[in-house]
């Protein structure tokens, strides 16, 4: 966002660096801390703009002290080998080039990680993103590269994954990697970003530029951190130039993304309404212009929303 946005709305220069830390959030850092002390294998997934890398960052951040972290930096993932992450290991682990020779840089690899772990006390961690590109094969050869040993010891490194919901059907075909590997899926199916969440979500980003009723109905515009921020700095970026405040008409959502966000089919709208189907359809893609019923379809969506974070909570 502009400079001259974020100082209308009074927010400071690191605002996007404020984390929420709600209780799906607590869980998936605890338990991918717990993961990493034990040099386990996870994957971390979720859609574009889920908070997958925030929430790696931010457990590595917490352990850094103990940890030598590998990051892979190629951009070509679906054609990385096992050889590039050995390669980036050797660098990232010590001073030391990688050998030509495949069985050289093994054994060096060995020598190298070992000595951080077995000698050093130190943990050692890898991290590969957009790991849903990464070729299957690849992820076998990690599986296979983390049971190396040195002096009796094997398992010397743990192995994150971050990676968009097919990297987890990749996973699931790979039997030997999905019966040792932990999955933290950062989806609604696993409490994250429900409805309530979203609306404590924006209060913590946005603190004072975003009153109650505004956190309520933005929260209703968008289902992950990346789009209600896309969403709610566009209405900011609006608003400014137009020479005025936010207000409830800024976050006005279209039915057609309020259904779609929550998730909730045109029959169960249709049920609650007492309207057939084809009419429900009709005024949420505004082929069908009726106020009344505009306005009971977005009540209905709005309670199955409210239900559906009662279910996930007794769930």
């Amino acid at each position: 966002m502009k400079p001259s946005v974020m100082r209308h709305f009074g927010l400071p220069q690191n605002y996007e660096r404020r984390i929420y830390e709600g209780a799906p959030y607590r869980m998936f850092r605890e338990d991918l801390r717990g993961i990493l002390l034990r040099s386990g294998m996870v994957a971390v997934i979720g859609e574009t703009g889920a908070g997958k890398t925030t929430l790696v960052e931010d457990v590595i951040r917490s352990l850094k002290e103990d940890f030598d972290v590998v990051r892979v930096r190629s951009l070509d993932k679906e054609r990385l080998r096992i050889g590039n992450v050995v390669s980036a290991m050797v660098y990232d682990l010590s001073q030391e080039g990688p050998r030509r020779d495949a069985e050289a840089r093994a054994r060096q690899l060995s020598r190298i990680v070992g000595m951080r772990v077995v000698s050093d006390q130190r943990r050692v961690v890898v991290i590969l993103e957009n790991a849903h590109r990464i070729h299957g094969n690849t992820i076998l050869a990690l599986k296979e590269l983390r049971e190396m040993t040195f002096a009796g010891h094997s398992k010397l490194f743990g192995i994150v994954l971050i990676g968009q919901l097919p990297l987890l059907a990749k996973i699931q075909r790979l039997k030997e990697i999905y019966l040792r590997m932990d999955v933290i899926a950062m989806t609604r199916e696993h409490g994250w970003m429900s409805y309530e969440e979203r609306k404590r979500y924006l209060k913590t980003v946005y603190g004072e530029a975003l009153n109650e009723e505004l956190c309520a109905r933005a929260a209703y515009g968008a289902g992950i951190p990346l789009e209600l921020n896309a969403l709610v700095e566009s209405r900011m970026e609006a608003a400014f130039y137009a020479g005025r405040e936010l207000g409830p008409q800024d976050f006005d959502i279209p039915l057609k993304t309020m259904k779609e966000v929550a998730g909730v089919s045109f029959g169960e709208i249709a049920e609650q309404v007492g309207y057939d189907r084809s009419t429900v359809s009709r005024v949420i893609n505004g082929q069908y212009k009726n106020d009344k019923l505009a306005a009971l379809v977005r009540e209905a969506i709005a309670g199955a929303t409210g239900r559906d974070d009662a279910q996930r909570k007794t769930a």
